[in-house]
């Protein structure tokens, strides 16, 4: 298996008026190249727009939303994807949790990458096909939508990596990240702050609490069961926990939950 860049999936998608996607927590990293119409992506209340001739980012982990426009809809071609050298490749590109949407880029160039990621699944074509055009991609994009401090915003989003992976370990903690990408707590504190706009603790915090939201909603784990799958040590400290960040305790919302 390809672990450095792989394309784990593409497709082309003609949206309906207003058709929503999420939220919901994605496990790879997906491009959206809009070919046509246009639409809206949200993330953390922070919402974005973008049209044809762009492309919009998912990060992997996240908790994120969008949809088309009612007037206009968007058609676009994604592709799924995923490996180890993918921050390091994205901190070269102008993305970022504060820029989610490229300008318009070159169609004559980045039109023909896409639609050969959706061909590779109607072929015989390899994995290092797919990574060989995820690799043109990124040269378009370092060319066409350069980052503006590539290292800086590169260990910011190696940290963030290594959260939206690790979290639901208790052993999770700030101090250990920081010591795996190489610099000191208040360092990345402030990188980590100018690349997402919080802390690394906040962001950590956030990705267990969407987590534990989301197992709540189902029947099958118990209240300290939930805390433990989250990444929380202490079922009392993650009933504490969750009731002050959403003013209701665990048991509470998952009344609520399946109420709806």
């Amino acid at each position: 298996m390809n672990d450095f860049l792989k394309l784990v999936w593409s497709n082309e998608s003609q949206c309906a008026p207003l058709y929503k996607v999420g939220p919901y927590e994605r496990n790879t990293y997906i491009f959206h190249y809009i070919v046509s119409g246009k639409g809206w992506i949200e993330y953390l209340g922070r919402r974005f727009e973008a049209s044809a001739g762009q492309i919009f980012l998912v990060y992997k982990g996240e908790n994120i939303s969008y949809g088309a426009d009612g007037t206009h809809p968007w058609r676009y071609i994604w592709a799924d994807f995923d490996g180890s050298a993918v921050d390091e490749l994205l901190s070269q590109t102008g993305f970022s949790a504060d820029v989610r949407v490229s300008p318009v880029l070159d169609a004559e160039k980045i039109y023909p990458i896409f639609v050969s990621f959706v061909d590779k699944f109607g072929s015989d074509a390899s994995e290092l096909d797919g990574s060989a055009a995820l690799l043109s991609l990124f040269a378009e994009l370092v060319r066409e939508f350069p980052a503006q401090s590539a290292p800086r915003a590169g260990t910011a989003e190696r940290a963030a990596q290594l959260i939206r992976t690790g979290f639901h370990d208790s052993d999770c903690r700030v101090e250990k990240i920081a010591d795996m990408v190489g610099i000191s707590r208040s360092r990345l504190f402030r990188l980590f702050k100018e690349r997402f706009g919080m802390g690394p603790k906040e962001y950590l915090d956030g990705c267990r609490l969407r987590r534990a939201k989301e197992l709540l909603k189902g029947n099958d784990l118990t209240v300290a069961e939930v805390g433990y799958s989250s990444g929380y040590s202490d079922p009392l400290y993650f009933s504490a926990e969750f009731k002050r960040k959403t003013g209701m305790s665990p048991k509470k919302y998952r009344e609520r939950s399946q109420k709806r």
